[in-house]
Parts: structure tokens; sequence; C-alpha cells
């Protein structure tokens, strides 16, 4: 007498113990990088405030640094210091550049390294124009 062969489907304990760990290292990984990007978004956006603000194409460079780190101050960003912000002139205009690196530890000696660099010419009108 013959007896039906059935093909086994899906995933065993082992296999989904393996998807699991993989599953759960990308999500310990997206939880340590996001905030890392969110801090630079929002570093951006101080960028772009200062950049559209009135007046400020006319500011001296002290000018728009101190309005730049207010900006940071209102929104709680601890990453960047004064030495991280530079603002020159270029064909007469200030232009405010942010360069900066952040370090989070990820697993024990492993470190995840996020550098920045940005940089707005200060046009004193919305949009950067």
């Amino acid at each position: 007498m013959k007896t039906p062969q059935h093909k086994n489907r899906g995933l065993t304990l082992l296999g989904f113990l393996i998807l699991l760990g993989v599953l759960g290292f990308f999500a310990y990984l997206a939880m340590r990088l996001i905030p890392i990007y969110l801090e630079f978004y929002t570093v951006s956006a101080a960028m772009d405030k200062v950049r559209s603000e009135v007046g400020m194409q006319n500011a001296s460079p002290l000018e728009v640094r101190k309005a730049f780190m207010k900006y940071l101050e209102v929104d709680y960003v601890s990453s960047i210091e004064e030495q991280h912000v530079v603002v020159s002139r270029e064909r007469g205009r200030p232009v405010l550049r942010v360069r900066y690196q952040i370090e989070r530890p990820f697993i024990d000696k492993i470190y995840l390294v996020g550098k920045f660099d940005r940089s707005v010419e200060i046009t004193g009108r919305p949009g950067g124009d």
C-alpha cells in the first residue's frame, strides 16, 4: 500500500529564531540611527530658518551664528557646538556652514558614526532664492 507523501511547509523553529534574530538586529540598528538623522533634519530646518529670516543677509557673521545657535537651543539640539558652525561671506552674502560628527555606541565597542556637512547662503527670503 502506498502512503501519500506530504511536503512540509513553513519555518522550522531554528529558521524562525534566525529570522527573529536578523529582524531584531535591523530593528535595533534603526532605533540607533533614526535619532541621528532626525537631529540632522532639525539642524537643516534651523539653517533654513536663518537663511530666510528677513534682514539676515546684511547681518554680521556673529549675528548669523547667534541666530542659528538660538534656533538649535529652542529645538534641543545638543550635538552642535560653536566650533562646528562657520559663517563666511561669499558674493557679498553670508554663508552658514555646519560641519559635525556624531558618534553613538552600537554594540560593545562598535560605534555608529554620522558625518554631516551642509551650507546655506543667507538670502533673507523664504526658499533661499
